[in-house]
This record gives structure tokens, C-alpha cells and sequence, in this order.
């Protein structure tokens, strides 16, 4: 009598064939009522919870101290909001260097500091006499075409639309405007802009 080898996955094919072949059926293990009864009752999961998007100035204890010689006139830089800080949706705000109107602001450099934390250092030691410095800046943004941050002449832009990753996301932004003559530091610092950017 001869022998022959069979290969394990050739026979576990071999074996399949003939089960199926005499009509015997696999068998599927049904799920006891208690499985069922906790699969029908378990909780719902809860949705994320609403964060309600804004933008808002934060005043500082002073403001930076402009004499009235200063060119463009007296007055530090502001800012006004358009929109909410909210996923999917446009949101801008305008700075401007100088609050002279209806002259245009004159177009000095400026930098946008941004920051997860607010801080409060007074910049008196280095010549900025009244301002204090309530963004740290972690990261500094500096304008150009084709990026959210643009100038136009006196008035700074930023421009951007929140995506669903940074829903929740606090931060807070403050505006350097190199000015010369307007103190031994030469430059002036806008109040503070804490953003929260809001569920979709």
C-alpha cells in the first residue's frame, strides 16, 4: 500500500469540500438574550461638548504712553473684529497703526505676536514707557501677500477660516508697530485679542 503526503492546507481545502458538499451547514453562534438586552439598552455615546466661539479685546492696566508730537498724530494701535472665530466660517480682524482719521495710518513695520498664555510685562525698562507686552511671543507673524497675514499700507489683516482640528483653541494676539520717534524703544504695542474658535 502507498502512501502519499498530503499538504496541511491542502487537506484543511479537502476537508471544506466535503462538508459543504454533504450539505452540512457551518454552524453560527447565536447571541444569548442577555447580549442582546445590553446591546439594546447600552448608552447612547453623548456628543462633544458646544464651545462657543470668540474674540474679544483684553485691556491692559496701561496703555503705551504716545506724546502728541508723535508722527500720525497721538493714539496706539487698534483693532476692530469681523465675525466669529467658528469652524468653516471666515473671520477677520483689522488692525490699524494709528488711530488718525480720515488721514490713512502711516505704514510702519508691525509684527503679530501669538500666544497660548497671557502674560503682563511692563516694557517701561526698555523704553517703552506704559506698555505692557500680554502675548508672549511663542510664535511672531509677520505680514506678507499670500499668507493669512497681509498689510496694506497702516492697516494689518488676518484672514483665516478655523478648521475642525482647532475647535477649542484659545489664544491670544498682539500687534508691534515700529514707530519712530514715538519713544526711546520705537515702537507701540495694540491692546491684546483673546480668540476662542467655536464648534462648527
Amino acid at each position: 500500500m502507498k502512501l502519499s503526503f498530503v499538504p496541511p492546507v491542502t487537506a484543511a481545502i479537502v476537508v471544506a469540500v466535503l462538508v459543504f458538499s454533504s450539505g452540512a451547514a457551518p454552524t453560527v453562534e447565536a447571541a444569548s438574550p442577555e447580549r442582546r438586552a445590553n446591546a439594546a439598552f447600552a448608552p447612547p455615546v453623548p456628543p462633544p461638548p458646544l464651545v462657543v466661539g470668540r474674540a474679544r479685546m483684553l485691556h491692559p492696566a496701561t496703555h503705551c504712553d504716545v506724546p502728541t508730537f508723535a508722527a500720525g498724530g497721538p493714539g496706539i494701535p487698534y483693532f476692530v473684529v469681523d465675525g466669529v472665530p467658528q469652524v468653516g466660517q471666515p473671520f477677520r480682524v483689522q488692525w490699524t497703526t494709528k488711530p488718525t482719521v480720515p488721514a490713512p495710518p502711516p505704514a510702519w513695520p508691525a509684527l503679530l505676536f501669538v500666544s497660548f498664555h497671557r502674560v503682563s510685562i511692563p516694557l517701561a525698562a526698555i523704553g517703552a514707557s506704559g506698555c505692557i507686552l500680554e502675548a508672549a511671543p511663542d510664535f511672531v507673524m509677520v505680514p506678507h501677500a499670500g499668507s493669512i497675514l497681509t498689510q496694506d499700507g497702516g492697516r494689518v489683516y488676518l484672514d483665516w477660516t478655523p478648521g475642525i482640528a482647532v475647535v477649542g483653541l484659545e489664544f491670544y494676539s498682539q500687534l508691534l508697530v515700529q514707530v519712530p520717534n514715538t519713544n526711546a524703544a520705537g515702537f507701540l504695542l495694540s491692546p491684546v485679542l483673546h480668540t476662542q474658535v467655536g464648534s462648527p
